[in-house]
């Protein structure tokens, strides 16, 4: 789908930290001995998911009709979905989960033209790549 408007952009990231919070919830539910962990990356995520509707709901008057091109959800497959039960290497998918949203949130920035959006959503991605680095320490090593 092609993400052509701020509302669609914002929208799609907003899609992207609610799949990825459920998927955490789930994680913590089944997962006691990482609550402590996830529990800190909750929170974080918890704030991005704010910060996003925040930006959506203050940035929804102020909208400019302007078109967005390049962006297209399709180039952004979510690395989890709401699971049936959480799968072995979740620590794998939060990252990997992680990783595609600082993507596609650094690619969304130079397309958009309203300045305090693109700065927030730089902010966020940022953010973002310094949790996936925190998080790659939670990783265990693959297993041969």
């Amino acid at each position: 789908m092609k993400l052509g408007t701020i509302g669609a952009v914002l929208s799609f990231a907003l899609e992207r930290e609610k799949s990825t919070i459920a998927f955490l919830d789930d994680v913590l539910q089944r997962k006691p001995s990482q609550t402590e962990e996830l529990t800190a990356v909750r929170i974080i995520k918890a704030k991005h998911l704010r910060a996003i509707e925040q930006l959506r709901r203050e940035s929804v008057t102020e909208m400019i009709l302007e078109p967005i091109e390049g962006l297209d959800s399709d180039d952004f497959p979510p690395a989890v979905r709401q699971p049936a039960g959480v799968a072995s290497d979740y620590q794998r998918l939060l990252v990997a989960a992680e990783k595609d949203v600082a993507r596609y949130l650094t690619d969304a920035v130079p397309k958009v033209t309203q300045k305090d959006i693109a700065r927030m959503l730089k902010k966020i991605a940022q953010e973002k790549e310094e949790l996936v680095k925190s998080l790659q320490g939670l990783v265990p090593p693959a297993q041969s």
